[in-house]
């Protein structure tokens, strides 16, 4: 069902903001389908 979908999606992280070092970044996006990634850097004002 729709439900059972969403809570497994949840349960591997998906719908969550976070900050990853950049070692842990291929492991992070190789384990989905689709990804959104923001990279910035903490001393630019703006990305």
């Amino acid at each position: 069902s729709e439900i059972e979908k969403r809570q497994v999606l949840q349960r591997l992280g998906h719908g969550e903001y976070r900050e990853i070092s950049e070692g842990d970044f291929l492991a992070e996006v190789t384990k989905t389908e689709k990804v959104i990634c923001h990279f910035y850097h903490r001393e630019f004002y703006r990305c």
